[in-house]
């Protein structure tokens, strides 16, 4: 499971359309970035075991909060901001530990997810706010020796109450890696992005409930390994679902790792729209999805000497991509066409 690709020596924030940025941390290894109703931003990252909470309070100044103590080797894997303030997702570097950070009338809370034995992992989780700002968040209890998984969603409440739901039973799907997922609201119905891959078939579900059970429409399938990190998915101003993630094309092509982008309105429809990249977010804006992702080569290709990989950062706009200098850990649009880059 792919966690972080790069060593990125501070979190700096760049405003879409100014020229100036800043440097929120330094000496972290990743962040996430989110936007609040009206646009401040706020970065959540994990260092020394701490996770902090960062929120811009004027031109080049932040407020920083130590949200709470986290496994050792944990990464902030979500970040939303909702009515009721920000909520962060933190997973322990051996994938069997997820938790939920928020705040509280005094201080902030920290709520237990998931946690698997030794023989399971948990897939990539995925957050989602109601319009009163409660999460919900789907995850994935994968079992190593026999590659099976369970997929599960779990909606809380204000006072930190869960409802947890089994959408797959079964083992289904197999998957060489854990499956990530992402929830995604229409209303307060909740449906469910999952990838996976297994002996060299590659797909992409969406699940929706249906009285007693669940349903599954495929999104996307085809050859391939197993995702590469996260997937994104949400809906755009008029009701769109969308979602991105990355997937492992290299046992067919050495240099195939495309970022895949698919539109759901009554159909599905996917496209690759780079060919090899790791995606980092998701933005659906009113003007349509644009999607960031972080392109690398070997040095090796530039006449380099040694093995290390050049990054550089793309954000994805319909048939426009705009390349960036250096790595992209976050990007957030409001429905405006507000964009930031962290």
């Amino acid at each position: 499971m792919l966690r972080s690709a790069a060593f990125v020596a501070a979190i700096a924030l760049v405003t879409a359309g100014g020229a100036s940025a800043d440097v929120v941390a330094r000496g972290v290894q990743d962040g996430l970035l989110a936007l609040n109703a009206k646009g401040t931003p706020s970065v959540a990252w994990v260092h020394n075991s701490t996770l902090f909470v960062a929120t811009r309070s004027a031109p080049g100044k932040w407020t920083r909060t130590a949200a709470a103590a986290v496994p050792p080797g944990s990464s902030a894997v979500d970040f939303e901001i909702g009515a009721a303030g920000p909520v962060v997702l933190a997973q322990s570097g051996d994938d069997r530990t997820v938790v939920l950070v928020r705040p509280r009338s005094v201080g902030w809370e920290t709520i237990r997810v998931a946690k698997v034995g030794a023989l399971f992992r948990v897939g990539w989780p995925g957050l989602v706010l109601d319009r009163q700002g409660q999460p919900t968040v789907s995850y994935t209890r994968w079992n190593a020796p026999s590659l099976k998984s369970r997929l599960l969603v779990s909606r809380f409440d204000a006072k930190g109450r869960s409802s947890t739901r089994r959408i797959t039973q079964e083992g289904f799907p197999k998957s060489l890696v854990p499956p990530p997922s992402a929830p995604v609201l229409f209303g307060n119905v909740v449906h469910v992005v999952e990838s996976y891959g297994y002996r060299g078939v590659l797909g992409t579900i969406e699940w929706f409930p249906s009285k007693k059970t669940w349903i599954g429409l495929g999104l996307d399938a085809g050859l391939g390994d197993y995702p590469l990190g996260p997937v994104f998915a949400g809906l755009s101003p008029n009701g769109v679902m969308h979602a991105a993630w990355t997937e492992s094309l290299l046992s067919f092509d050495f240099e195939a790792a495309p970022v895949t982008l698919v539109e759901r309105h009554r159909f599905a429809s996917s496209e690759f729209v780079l060919e090899r990249a790791l995606t980092t977010a998701l933005a659906l804006p009113a003007t349509g999805p644009e999607v960031a992702a972080n392109q690398w080569v070997s040095s090796a290709d530039f006449g380099l000497e040694g093995d290390d990989n050049l990054w550089g950062g793309t954000i994805v706009r319909g048939k426009s991509k705009i390349e960036l200098d250096g790595w992209v850990a976050g990007y957030a649009a409001l429905a405006r066409r507000k964009a930031s880059l962290a």
